[in-house]
């Protein structure tokens, strides 16, 4: 019996993709005034992915968990506009990509996990080094929504 069966290979080729597809382009990202925006662009496109499997998981409660349906909408919201703003290299990206993952936060509880404290810790983590990040950028980053 083989270990890895066609799902398993589908799975994995999937999250391989999904996880290195945006590093060509984030690596051919300008400069935001004197410094790299690669990450930023990187962020920004993996928000946009995760907004869609947002809406999915979204559509996946609907019928029994409307409000953490409503909450999962919210957040693909969030990631969507967060994911926009960073590749327009806009503040209000950051703050999108913020109030998203701190949204994010949320489900769990509502759901009542139990492994809501170290999906909490991890969320901090990415944050913390997002805010060091975004924070070396913020003067040169545009106020404007066009």
């Amino acid at each position: 019996m083989p270990i890895l069966g066609w799902p398993e290979l589908t799975l994995l080729l999937g999250i391989l993709i999904l996880l290195h597809a945006p590093v060509w382009p984030a690596m051919r990202a300008k400069p935001l005034g004197p410094l790299p925006y690669r990450w930023g662009c990187y962020v920004g496109i993996q928000s946009f992915l995760a907004s869609a499997v947002l809406l999915v998981e979204a559509y996946s409660f609907a019928g029994n968990h409307p409000l953490l349906a409503a909450a999962s909408a919210l957040q693909a919201v969030l990631l969507a506009s967060a994911g926009i703003g960073l590749l327009r290299r806009r503040r209000w990206g950051v703050a999108c990509l913020f109030a998203g993952y701190l949204t994010r936060e949320a489900v769990p509880a509502m759901a009542g996990s139990g492994s809501a404290f170290i999906g909490l810790i991890a969320t901090l983590i990415f944050l913390g080094i997002n805010l060091l990040y975004f924070g070396k950028r913020w003067t040169w980053m545009g106020l404007k929504a066009s």
